[in-house]
């Protein structure tokens, strides 16, 4: 029986029950660690009255100086809560004192000198104290931890972890936006540069780069010129198997899009609910204020909160869309979606066709954004940062009418997603991912 590891990780997502694919992922991928008898430790982004709930039974508050407010210049003490969260090891940093020393919103007259003093201290032209602050906080809770293995996906985290030689260093690629390089690098709130430092830490001071699709591996070659390992996300992430619900709601169910904000293709579904009336469309979280105020004027749309518990919303979908017109490294929602038997229509970028798991249907083409950015801050306000291409809605119109106006159709693209993303599922080996972190371990004992 192989040793149990000693994982630490630290998630980059803002918010203890945050709903993107890549902090889901890390949190089952612990799970599954301690499952298997390893010690687990994550270090997490969030609010104190997040941890008012059944899922944490109790905790402890520290506070450390980490800096000064960049708007009042005042001296902030970051609260640090400790907690069990599902299990799971965790520390919480404050996120409203955090984001007052490290700013992260195009929105806040702070940003320019936020990016200035991250990119002066990624790029070793200067030390910057509350990112030194930082690094001397993280320091110990390594150290305190012995930590053994140290996963994060953020160029912060990356230049710490160049520190520690002894620990295997594994940057796990859950976007582009998190990498130096590529059309998406150096996007405020993702913490990255375009910095050839920050390349070179990532050839030179990590041991393994993950990724979790064909797609981003193909990236990470071309735009950085890197090698990496694709693993697929942990079967854990896709909920109960292998006897998922299965929802036949060709009858009563929505055409649902989830987080449909601008780089998901809002455009695109705002234009599809406005082009089929008769049918009745949902959307799920993550808009701008300006953008659900758009939504609410369709007659023939609800907008939903988030869900605690995601089949709550499955069972009141007939059709999931994914219009995202970015390049997502995976897509979480698919799969999900595809073993309930709810057919899915998505974009034909990054890893969704791979999400799509070789069904015959249901992959359409988009106009990917090409990464180039706007500073009209009515513009941020509205739609984000980046500058977004015109975009064709009417094969997306055709795609839906063909599957929810006929029910043989309806029926055998449902059980033809439900039966293929089983299989996809079934196919990933739960093993892969201690042995290829043995494997990295093993490979440092030999250099």
């Amino acid at each position: 029986m192989s040793l149990p590891m000693r994982i630490f990780l630290v998630q980059s997502a803002q918010g203890l029950r945050n709903t993107s694919g890549g902090y889901k992922a890390n949190l089952f991928l612990l799970k599954s660690f301690l499952s298997k008898g390893s010690a687990v430790r994550a270090m997490a982004f969030c609010r104190e009255k997040e941890l008012l709930s059944d899922d944490v039974a109790s905790y402890t508050v520290e506070h450390h100086h980490l800096g000064r407010s960049l708007a009042s210049g005042k001296p902030i003490r970051q609260r640090v809560y400790r907690f069990n969260f599902d299990g799971i090891s965790t520390i919480g940093l404050e996120l409203d004192d955090w984001l007052e020393v490290f700013p992260k919103s195009w929105m806040t007259k702070q940003i320019r000198p936020a990016l200035e003093r991250h990119a002066a201290w990624l790029e070793d032209r200067e030390p910057v104290s509350e990112y030194e602050a930082y690094a001397e906080f993280l320091r110990r809770e390594l150290a305190e931890f012995k930590a053994e293995y140290f996963i994060f996906n953020e160029a912060t985290s990356l230049k710490i972890a160049a520190k520690y030689p002894h620990l295997v260093r594994i940057f796990i690629v859950h976007c582009c936006e998190h990498l130096p390089f590529g059309p998406y690098a150096a996007v405020p709130g993702f913490g990255s540069s375009t910095s050839e430092v920050e390349r070179q830490r990532i050839i030179e001071d990590v041991d393994g780069i993950w990724v979790v699709s064909a797609a981003m591996k193909e990236y990470v070659e071309r735009h950085g010129g890197i090698k990496s390992t694709q693993l697929p996300l942990h079967p854990l992430l896709y909920g109960e198997g292998p006897d998922w619900p299965f929802y036949d709601n060709f009858d009563t169910g929505k055409v649902v899009a989830i987080n449909p904000g601008s780089v998901k293709g809002f455009t695109i579904f705002r234009d599809l609910v406005a082009s089929i009336p008769d049918v009745e469309f949902g959307a799920a979280w993550n808009v701008t204020e300006l953008q659900a105020k758009e939504l609410e004027s369709f007659a023939n749309l609800t907008l939903y909160e988030i869900f605690a518990n995601m089949e709550e919303l499955w069972r009141n979908v007939k059709l999931l869309v994914v219009p995202s017109v970015w390049y997502e490294a995976f897509g979480l929602v698919v799969v999900e979606a595809q073993l309930r038997g709810i057919p899915v229509i998505a974009s034909a970028v990054g890893g969704l066709p791979e999400a799509k798991c070789s069904t015959s249907f249901g992959v359409i083409p988009v106009n990917l954004i090409s990464g180039e950015r706007t500073e009209d801050p009515s513009e941020i306000a509205s739609t984000g940062i980046y500058k977004y291409p015109p975009q064709d809605v009417s094969p997306w119109i055709r795609e839906v009418k063909r599957l929810i106006y006929n029910r043989d159709i309806y029926r055998a693209a449902s059980e033809e997603s439900r039966q293929k993303s089983k299989e996809f599922v079934r196919s990933i080996d739960t093993d892969c991912y201690e042995n290829w972190f043995r494997q990295l371990a093993l490979k440092k004992e030999k250099v």
